[in-house]
């Protein structure tokens, strides 16, 4: 199954999303401590969400055909980040693909609200649009709370998302990054990586070799540098870049 059953339950449970939205201090031993969902895309290629709890590690891949292993994407943790790898538009499609696919996963639906903390909200982004199905996608994972004298439903807990929860969370993907990092199109070639345009190390990247570190005391970037709305054209790992910036 793309989505395993432990993580479907999970998602109804708002001490998860607290966890992996890091509003929270990470369990001890969660439980279980590592899982991963698979949304296909098509061709034989596929999106793969790594979720390891314990570590509070979330880290996206992509699946190529006969590949046995997911190249890496992005990834987000407490220490060094580098999660932004999809556009809104992407998302979007692959949120649509995925309940073509499999109708147990709407659209907006639990693709789009794991996914979130990838995509950024660029300046060519209608924000409040990009939010609306977000909110779409956290609120759809409510369950009905049963009555004081009925069994719950699940054995964590009978509480679902508040609304609080809900508009905390819609600010994940941020904005504004090409702003406070400079414009891509005046700053970058076709064969530059976007992680060195901020001055990112790459760390993680088939092929990628730190250039500089990371700017000192610099803050997590809210938002993406590629300004282009159709699938990256994806590269053997021996290649040293991964997107071009080129409008």
């Amino acid at each position: 199954m793309p989505v395993p059953d432990a993580l479907r339950t999970l998602s109804h449970d708002p001490a998860f999303w607290a966890d992996y939205f890091f509003r929270a201090t990470p369990a001890a031993d969660p439980d279980p401590a590592d899982l991963r969902a698979t949304f296909p895309i098509a061709g034989g290629y596929a999106l793969v969400l790594d979720l390891d709890r314990e570590y509070g590690t979330y880290a996206l891949g992509l699946r190529t055909p006969g590949g046995s292993e997911p190249i890496p994407m992005a990834w987000d943790d407490r220490s060094r980040w580098h999660p932004h790898g999809l556009l809104w538009p992407e998302l979007d499609l692959i949120g649509r693909v995925v309940a073509l696919d499999d109708p147990s996963l709407p659209h907006p639906g639990l693709p789009v609200a794991l996914l979130c903390r990838f995509a950024p909200i660029t300046p060519e982004d209608d924000a409040a649009a990009v939010r609306d199905l977000l909110g779409a996608a956290l609120r759809s994972l409510r369950v009905p709370v049963p009555p004081a004298e009925q069994e719950p439903l699940f054995p964590y807990s009978p509480r679902v998302l508040t609304e609080e929860q809900v508009a905390d969370y819609l600010q994940v993907p941020g904005e504004g990054w090409p702003a406070r990092c400079g414009t891509p199109a005046a700053t970058s070639s076709p064969s530059t990586s976007w992680p060195s345009l901020c001055g990112w190390p790459g760390r993680g990247w088939p092929g990628w070799a730190p250039s500089r570190g990371a700017p000192s005391g610099s803050a997590r970037s809210p938002g993406g540098v590629s300004r282009r709305r159709s699938w990256p054209r994806w590269r053997p790992p021996d290649v040293t870049t991964r997107r071009s910036s080129t409008r």
